[in-house]
């Protein structure tokens, strides 16, 4: 593990890591990992007090030589995504690694197509996807110059089709559709862009547990199985292994592995009638 942790600082220090949706959970504590590592941060999200604090404890996590800066703004809205890039350009020079957290949290229910649910999936493709795909291009002539990386933090419901929180997974989905492809095209034509897309199950955030006991309720009586699997993972282990792929550039990865989103995802794929086996137990008593 030390030996790890070696290689990876010596990779990472001086880097200039750009780490959006980080005043919480997993952006939050990815800001102190790669501070940690030696590299400097830009951090964004909507909250700026939760912003200053978490910027005060990569400050003293850090030396006086690693910069970390940030910026309040809304991923909902087109021109702050922009001002982030060009801010963080502005702050570091060039950007190493983008590593795009941020998400509309999902409001779970059943899907009746009410006015305000339509509006909603509108919100959720918004936020989670297209501002993904805006950052990516407003970033992408300084990650040609450094030869950097992108991060996609992407769910388990983007592989796997989950009830209740439709347009949540719908927007999931879309992010995988667009950056799988984006990383062929890339390859393609010998771009020097890697693009890491990191499918999470189920994290011990506060976020992500709320949403499942929520899911849960819904379910009446879910699969014992399904259960088991879904024990919540340290969000310090998600963290460090959303580092560990995006700097050795991996293409994909899935975590953690005791869920099996991979191999639901393979049966899925090859059995596409699989639901009638009530493989994900969403059995209604």
């Amino acid at each position: 593990m030390r030996e790890n942790r070696d290689v990876f600082t010596a990779q990472l220090i001086g880097k200039n890591v750009v780490i959006t949706g980080a005043s919480s959970g997993i952006g939050e504590q990815l800001a102190y990992q790669y501070v940690g590592y030696g590299a400097n941060v830009f951090i964004t999200a909507r909250r700026k007090r939760r912003l200053q604090e978490v910027i005060e404890k990569c400050k003293s996590y850090g030396n006086s030589q690693q910069k970390c800066g940030f910026l309040t703004a809304d991923m909902g809205k087109i021109d702050d995504r922009e001002r982030v890039i060009k801010a963080a350009i502005e702050f570091f020079g060039d950007i190493d690694q983008l590593i795009l957290n941020h998400a509309s949290q999902p409001l779970v229910y059943k899907w009746s197509g009410r006015r305000e649910q339509l509006e909603h999936l509108d919100v959720m493709l918004n936020v989670n996807m297209v501002s993904f795909v805006h950052l990516t291009a407003a970033a992408l002539s300084s990650l040609r110059r450094t030869s950097g990386s992108i991060c996609v933090v992407g769910s388990g419901s983007g592989r796997i089709p989950t009830p209740f929180t439709l347009e949540y997974a719908a927007s999931k989905f879309a992010l995988d559709g667009f950056f799988s492809g984006l990383r062929y095209e890339f390859k393609a034509n010998k771009e020097n862009i890697s693009i890491t897309h990191c499918v999470l199950g189920f994290i011990s955030t506060e976020s992500g547990s709320r949403s499942f006991q929520k899911v849960t309720a819904l379910m009446g009586s879910p699969n014992t199985f399904l259960l088991s699997l879904l024990q919540p993972a340290k969000l310090e282990d998600a963290v460090q292994a959303i580092i560990s792929a995006t700097t050795s550039r991996l293409g994909e990865i899935y975590f953690p592995s005791s869920q099996m989103v991979w191999l639901m995802s393979v049966i899925r794929s090859l059995f596409p009638e699989i639901e009638k086996f009530d493989l994900a137990g969403f059995t209604k008593s």
